[in-house]
């Protein structure tokens, strides 16, 4: 049987118009009964509509997008923090691994070398132990020259002062002995007299040349650069020659070489008491009281030949 059929013979399934409610109906049917049929007014939910209320778990897509940025700037924060610390951490492991091995390889240089020291020491043998050197005069003074005579005037009479600046070895202040002939190999006349300088605190000459003169001023002794602080003696003549023959030559350590020897004016006072030798010397014409002697020219100053030959 169609549905259609059905339809027609079945007046409930049919269903009866139902008046429409007005306005003062209670909504209820005429015969006082409740329609199973009434429903009452649809609401939003019911028509499948969202609710008009706002979800709270929902926010707005700016807040949204606000929160992903700071989330954004706190992840990279935290990436540059990590990044920071693992630099520091490998510049420390760095610095500590070149201390380490600097100190490492120090060691290992210095263990070497105290070996290899040892094993040379022990194939070549201990060094040869050095020699020893003269000690070097403090003041040497000034090189020989000028300002050890007074005059350089040829033809004239001078003082001289004795300067051993090229004879160190002496031992300063040094003293020259004066001798009876042109010769180191005659006889001497003088013992510690005269001196190159006076110094008080000086062992080098012996016991010569310590106290100076009586009347010696202070600006006078211990000093190798004034001709004061020496002891002058007066030179009247000249010789290069004993009769015929040459006078001896006499060098300094720089290898200058001189055969002038000056003939001295020596004071009786200053003569070494060996009154055989006394009664063997000439005394200086016109000049009582003083005697012949002869010095190298070359530690007086050599200023040379000053032509005045001894008659």
């Amino acid at each position: 049987m169609s549905r259609e059929h059905e339809s027609a013979e079945d007046p409930e399934g049919l269903g009866a118009a139902k008046p429409s409610p007005r306005a003062g109906d209670s909504g209820k049917p005429d015969d006082g009964t409740v329609d199973s049929t009434a429903r009452a007014p649809e609401s939003e939910t019911d028509r499948g509509g969202a609710e008009p209320h706002t979800d709270i778990n929902r926010q707005p897509q700016s807040q949204v997008a606000a929160d992903g940025s700071t989330a954004q700037r706190r992840s990279r924060y935290r990436g540059r923090h990590s990044r920071k610390r693992e630099s520091q951490a490998r510049r420390r492991w760095k610095e500590w691994s070149r201390k380490t091995w600097g100190a490492i390889g120090l060691a290992i240089i210095t263990a070497v070398g105290g070996w290899l020291a040892v094993w040379m020491l022990f194939v070549v043998g201990p060094p040869a132990p050095a020699t020893s050197t003269p000690t070097p005069i403090g003041d040497p003074g000034h090189a020989p020259g000028r300002p050890d005579v007074s005059t350089l005037s040829l033809g004239h009479r001078f003082y001289a002062v004795l300067n051993f600046y090229y004879f160190q070895k002496c031992g300063r202040p040094c003293w020259q002995p004066l001798y009876q002939m042109p010769s180191e190999g005659s006889a001497g006349l003088t013992q510690g007299w005269p001196c190159e300088y006076y110094d008080p605190a000086s062992a080098a000459g012996g016991q010569y040349c310590l106290k100076p003169p009586p009347g010696r001023t202070a600006s006078e002794m211990a000093d190798a650069h004034n001709v004061n602080s020496g002891d002058r003696i007066l030179v009247f003549c000249q010789v290069t020659h004993i009769g015929s023959a040459q006078a001896q030559l006499v060098q300094n350590q720089e290898k200058q070489a001189s055969r002038i020897w000056d003939m001295i004016a020596l004071p009786r006072s200053r003569l070494a008491p060996n009154d055989v030798l006394a009664g063997k010397l000439s005394q200086v014409p016109g000049m009582p009281g003083f005697y012949e002697a002869y010095a190298p020219d070359i530690w007086l100053g050599n200023t040379g030949w000053h032509d005045i030959p001894c008659k």
